[in-house]
């Protein structure tokens, strides 16, 4: 497993970036598209957080009727994945799968959760060599459907009690959700950074970084311990510091835009391996991670990000900022 301490964010310049963004901004604004991107370009490489600001494109994307995110993802899915145009995106395409994602993640020597198992279908699940806690999830699924996180006899996802057993419980509840039995991986169930100070953390949370380039923009934090799984979510910069709400339809996490969180032991490792994987696979992704107290484990590649839905303004502004920068 790779070790969280080799794992360091590369240095950032934020005074040389902001001249250049300024730059940018007024090129944009007499019409010098281009001269105007090559500097916003220039300004994110030296400092990430220029992708989070305003640049004056948005208005120039309306024009275009190419403002809207889920338009345009789901060209991209029709590209990527029903009629790929370049061997790039059908190898990026492919590691949504969680089997080739493993094995891509595994190569590359970065932490995963262990794998207990992986069957054809629930059928094929050896139960009793099962531990008391753990993940079942779909080989291929979305949106957290049909994850069970398995602990002291509660699915903690559904916020249900897993009777008369696991096996039975999973059976009924995959009988609900899937006309046809899934692909099935049992794997380690993760312990949160701040479980400890935090024991209503049972579910870790998700870090899901947004990348292009090497870069990392901004990470939403979901909190998923809740009734209706959703306890809270939070937007972080490259650095900690809290940004406006990326997506709707969540509540906020205590805190104030702007300010720095109290800092989390491994998020800079976890900045680093989302800009190391974004560097080798240079393309708009959103890199999902646990933080644990060993520090980040990878947990999936998404190229469908929320299905182009429910981004706030800030968010789909970014979004589209860091895709125009760098189209693929």
């Amino acid at each position: 497993m790779a070790q969280t301490g080799s794992w360091t964010p590369r240095r950032i310049f934020p005074g040389r970036a902001r001249p250049l963004l300024e730059e940018g901004r007024r090129a944009l604004k007499g019409g010098a598209r281009d001269e105007g991107m090559a500097l916003l370009r220039a300004a994110c490489i030296l400092d990430p957080s220029v992708y989070c600001k305003p640049w004056g494109l948005m208005p120039l994307l309306k024009a275009e009727g190419r403002d809207r995110l889920r338009p345009r993802m789901l060209e991209r899915l029709q590209d990527w994945y029903r009629a790929p145009r370049s061997r790039v995106h059908a190898h990026v395409a492919r590691l949504t799968q969680k089997e080739e994602m493993r094995l891509y993640i595994e190569d590359l020597g970065l932490p995963l959760p262990q794998l207990w198992q992986q069957v054809p279908d629930l059928e094929a699940l050896d139960w009793a060599a099962l531990p008391q806690r753990v993940v079942l999830k779909p080989v291929n699924g979305a949106s957290s459907k049909g994850v069970v996180v398995a602990a002291e006899g509660r699915d903690h996802m559904a916020q249900a009690a897993i009777t008369p057993d696991l096996e039975t419980y999973a059976k009924a509840l995959y009988g609900c959700l899937f006309e046809a039995p899934p692909q099935i991986l049992a794997e380690e169930m993760l312990e949160d950074v701040a479980a400890q100070t935090d024991p209503a953390l049972v579910i870790p949370r998700d870090f899901k970084a947004y990348v292009v380039a090497g870069h990392v923009a901004f990470v939403r934090v979901h909190d998923r311990n809740a009734a209706d799984g959703k306890r809270s979510m939070m937007t972080l910069d490259r650095q900690g510091r809290r940004l406006p709400a990326a997506l709707a339809g969540w509540p906020e996490a205590p805190g104030a835009d702007g300010t720095e969180i109290a800092p989390l032991a491994g998020y800079d490792a976890l900045i680093a391996m989302a800009e190391y994987l974004s560097a080798r696979l240079p393309v708009l992704l959103r890199l999902d991670f646990y933080l644990t107290p060993s520090g980040p484990v990878f947990g999936e590649f998404t190229t469908f990000p929320n299905a182009g839905l429910d981004h706030t303004g800030f968010g789909r502004r970014t979004v589209l900022q860091m895709w125009e920068a760098w189209p693929d």
